[in-house]
């Protein structure tokens, strides 16, 4: 066995599109090839930081790189492990944020926690203005659709949506995993859990008064946090994820002063970030309660108003939300974690017209290290004999593999054109090819479809987002240049990035944009 190890750099965590950012083995220019079960690594310049296992000699490693994205490729060996890694950037994570928008709803917006761009509109009229994120980029939130509430996950470039459950009105929260759903049932002010694939929802907080903003949930995932009206006043229980007893973690010396709501839990695990209303206030504060000694500090100063505090991913910093009281710019504001040093990074109103207060702000984790193929692999356990990596700049964009019937005839090569802007499109080819798998998300949805007597495949990777567009079983013959790319051959059929075959009868003749080489028609 040999074991592969590329020199690794920060890379993005979570950008806009794509939004699933983690580490590619794609590259600047250079090329090698291994020889032997023990071969030494090959020097090329790659973006990121991952490790493979194999057996067996690959072929050649294949690097492109296109306009903003490149590509790696490696086939040929016995594949028995695949490790993304990457490394954490606190520039490059983003803010998810709701505003309520006059006559149009709640919606959602995702801009770059450093406020260098404006923010990105990613969905409209959502019910809840209380949506939240999991470490794989997953949204979680509620919905109306021809008259009737649902609770959705998608990504937040509109892909992959999925209805999690029917017909009630929620503000639901998904756990940092992306596995599980936990969810305020407005109708009785409890709690309920559902796997985010959906299922049977099981009531885990039956108190009848859990308060309308949602849960936290613990950077591991066996916890969440939430707000339950006692009393007369707003205080901050932490229970385990799966139901029992809940405990009050309000210092005693803030009871019965005011009205505390969680709104974050720090990934240290440690503190929780709650907004504080004092009795008779108009205003709010910043307000952490340390879980390690029960104690709790308010942060901001008397006559601004904060509130819905977002710990960043290194535990360093505040998002917050501040209105125009006491004289303020009001807008979205990042703070060291003491509350010092506030700096507004979001105007609101922003210059483009969109009005409106914010209700929720939601900070994106950095990535963990994900299995790709192996030991709890995302595409699969077993092994695979090659894969083609994408990225858009230093973002993750898409992975494929390949399983052949004998792992060293597995070939993948270009076969489109290296002119910038020009599609990427690749020849996938064995003895016989039983599977082929990819992702486009960084962790979450992938498409996976078994193939018997398939000798070569066409993939085509969108040249603008490093998706792959299409994935095209059977024989390719040519490729001719124009407007449109047009690709002749005897395909058996055609799978596009969600994994819908559009072609069960299969084509001869497929057309893509020769600038993109998005799939546009076939026959």
């Amino acid at each position: 066995m040999s074991l592969r190890k590329y020199r690794s750099r920060t890379i993005a965590v979570l950008r806009l599109t794509p939004i699933c950012a983690g580490v590619l083995l794609a590259g600047c220019g250079g090329s090698g090839g291994m020889s032997g079960p023990s071969a030494a690594p090959t020097q090329s310049t790659h973006a990121g930081s991952a490790t493979a296992t194999f057996s067996g000699t690959p072929h050649p490693e294949v690097i492109a790189s296109n306009g903003p994205v490149s590509t790696f490729s490696q086939a040929g060996a016995s594949f028995s492990s695949f490790i993304v890694n990457p490394t954490p950037n606190l520039d490059a994570t983003s803010l998810l944020f709701t505003r309520d928008m006059p006559g149009q709803g709640f919606q959602v917006f995702t801009a770059p926690a450093n406020g260098s761009t404006p923010p990105v509109e990613l969905m409209h009229n959502i019910v809840s203005g209380y949506s939240s994120i999991s470490k794989g980029g997953v949204i979680a939130f509620l919905t109306q659709v021809s008259g009737q509430f649902q609770i959705q996950t998608m990504l937040p470039d509109g892909s992959y949506p999925h209805v999690v459950l029917n017909n009630v009105s929620a503000v639901p929260s998904i756990s940092p995993n992306g596995q599980t759903i936990v969810y305020l049932n407005i109708a009785d002010s409890n709690l309920y859990s559902i796997p985010a694939s959906g299922g049977t929802p099981k009531q885990i907080y039956s108190g009848g008064n859990a308060a309308a903003n949602g849960v936290s949930w613990s950077p591991n995932g066996q916890q969440i946090a939430f707000t339950a009206l006692v009393g007369g006043y707003d205080i901050v229980y932490t229970m385990a994820a799966t139901g029992g007893t809940a405990t009050n973690v309000l210092p005693s010396a803030f009871s019965a002063q005011g009205n505390a709501v969680v709104d974050s839990w720090s990934p240290d695990g440690n503190t929780l970030a709650c907004t504080w209303t004092p009795n008779s206030s108009t205003t709010s504060d910043l307000f952490l309660i340390s879980l390690n000694d029960n104690t709790a500090a308010i942060l901001t100063p008397t006559g601004l108003s904060d509130s819905m505090p977002s710990v960043s991913p290194d535990n360093r910093k505040l998002a917050f939300y501040r209105t125009s009281a006491g004289g303020a710019t009001p807008g979205i504001y990042e703070s060291d974690f003491d509350g010092g040093n506030p700096q507004l990074v979001i105007t609101d109103p922003p210059s483009n017209g969109i009005t409106g207060p914010v209700v929720s702000i939601n900070w994106s984790f950095f990535q963990p290290a994900v299995s790709y193929i192996g030991a709890g692999g995302l595409l699969t356990t077993s092994n695979v004999s090659g894969f083609l990596m994408s990225e858009k700049g230093d973002q993750f964009a898409s992975l494929l593999t390949m399983t052949a019937t004998t792992p060293s005839t597995a070939k993948i090569v270009q076969t489109g054109t290296t002119t910038p802007g020009s599609p990427q499109l690749y020849m996938l080819s064995a003895d016989a090819i039983t599977n082929i798998s990819f992702t486009n998300v960084y962790i979450g949805g992938h498409t996976s479809f078994p193939l018997t007597s398939t000798t070569t495949a066409t993939v085509s990777v969108d040249s603008t987002t490093g998706y792959v567009d299409f994935v095209a079983p059977g024989k390719f013959q040519k490729q001719s240049a124009g407007s449109r790319s047009e690709i002749t051959g005897q395909f058996t059929a055609i799978y596009d990035k969600t994994g819908k075959n559009l072609a069960p009868s299969g084509a001869t003749t497929i057309q893509v944009d020769s600038t993109t080489g998005k799939l546009i028609s076939f026959r």
